[in-house]
């Protein structure tokens, strides 16, 4: 027997097909909420970085700092700002992928141009390319960045106004030591023998944006489908008023009964909060349908 729950009251008894149905857009629903969150982490480390690197870019500018020593922090922390980015990236991208082939299977087509959009960034942009290969020299080999250091650019039009420029330095004879560098080899040996780091994390980020706006639209009809699902069944088994008392409740409750014997052997959330809050994230995240803003630090 299969039963509809809200808030300890059985609402009417399921054929097995609607609770399987129920059971399935729930599961997908949170899904989604999970590749909608992993994002917006991904979006506060870059946050954080870009936070960081301002705020010692102000300190300079202010102290006008000469002591290596003062430096040392500066560098470690935005080393550890930046592997937060190449780590939550990853998480996202593994998470997403083994969470498709259990929605959906490796050999399903939406798994298929998932992993599609991926390989595509990876071969046709350098910046994607190299951060990628970037998080696995870390793991292997150390903290990429080795030296900070401000430059005041001064004003043609005005020899008492200036620019002041922060520049995250990565050895690139050191980065060649890497045998996984390789595949790009050629490409880092056009760049300066320390070379500034912030424009390939900027870079990256629209990469990352252009990613996630593709895989949402793969995505997105099957997430629509599982929220019209759940909507239709508070429509067609509660009024109107039941409806917005439902929504007003801080932990509205319903849920989908599977008992056996008397017994409940498997007890389903059906994820309404969840909706609103993926929703949320989507009217936040529209403007991914265009390619993410460039940063630079100067003051």
């Amino acid at each position: 027997m299969y039963e509809l729950i809200n808030a300890n009251k059985t609402i009417k008894n399921l054929l097995k097909s609607e609770y399987t149905e129920l059971k399935k857009a729930g599961k997908y629903i949170t899904f989604y909420l999970q590749f909608e969150e992993l994002y917006e982490l991904v979006k506060v480390n870059f946050l954080d970085f870009w936070n960081y690197i301002f705020k010692i870019c102000e300190r300079q500018r202010l102290n006008l700092i000469t002591d290596y020593s003062e430096l040392i922090d500066p560098i470690i922390f935005s080393n550890q700002k930046l592997l937060n980015i190449l780590s939550s990236f990853k998480t996202y991208e593994d998470h997403l992928k083994h969470s498709i082939s259990y929605n959906f299977s490796k050999t399903s087509e939406i798994y298929d141009n998932c992993v599609k959009v991926f390989s595509n960034t990876y071969n046709s942009n350098l910046s994607y390319h190299f951060m990628a290969q970037l998080r696995n020299h870390i793991q292997h080999f150390g903290l990429p960045i080795k030296q900070i250091t401000y430059d005041l650019d001064y004003i043609k039009e005005d020899p008492l106004e200036f620019t002041h420029t922060i520049s995250l330095k990565v050895d690139r004879d050191r980065l060649l030591n890497d045998k996984k560098m390789i595949k790009i080899k050629d490409d880092i040996l056009k760049f300066d023998k320390y070379f500034d780091i912030k424009p390939f994390v900027s870079e990256y980020y629209n990469n990352i944006n252009v990613i996630h706006s593709s895989i949402r639209k793969i995505l997105k009809k099957d997430y629509d489908n599982s929220k019209l699902i759940l909507n239709n069944l508070l429509s067609n088994n509660l009024s109107e008023e039941d409806r917005n008392h439902f929504f007003s409740l801080i932990n509205p409750s319903m849920f989908v009964n599977h008992i056996k014997d008397k017994e409940v052997k498997e007890k389903i959330f059906l994820p309404y909060q969840s909706i609103e809050r993926i929703d949320k994230l989507i009217r936040r995240n529209a403007c991914l349908q265009k390619k993410g803003l460039s940063y630079s630090i100067t003051k």
